[in-house]
């Protein structure tokens, strides 16, 4: 219930709301393969990058993602698990206008099973998480 009236007053207040016609402009970009892994179904027609796909991985072919990726909306990653390197492709993309989304950390459980909250859509992830811009 409480989500729902969350949402609802996110939706009516702010005017930078995704509309159908934004959803198919989205541009991610996915720190390291455990944010991707958390994120819900993007719309139809976004693009979506991991940045750090192995820790093998050169500068230059991060350098070629990010520069793939130079114009995303969003640049996704995990607080606890972000490295002086996401750091500064975060602080990079979010100078050319990406909107930085940290996901809340994973809780362990008694049983070594990780939960963290289930989101139906991308939409649905921003409007719960307090996003700076």
């Amino acid at each position: 219930m409480f989500r729902s009236v969350a949402l609802l007053i996110v939706v009516l207040a702010s005017p930078s709301t995704l509309t159908a016609a934004e959803t198919e402009k989205l541009s991610v970009v996915a720190a390291t393969p455990n944010a991707a892994a958390m994120l819900p179904p993007l719309p139809q027609g976004s693009r979506m990058v991991v940045l750090l796909e192995n820790d093998g991985d050169s500068i230059e072919t991060i350098n070629r993602r990010a520069l793939l990726m130079k114009d995303a909306t969003h640049f996704v990653y995990l607080p606890g698990d972000e490295s002086i390197l996401i750091t500064m492709y975060r602080e990079r993309l979010q100078s050319r206008g990406a909107v930085p989304v940290a996901l809340p950390q994973p809780v362990q459980q008694r049983h070594a099973s990780v939960s963290y909250t289930a989101f139906l859509t991308f939409d649905s992830m921003l409007a719960s998480l307090p996003i700076q811009r």
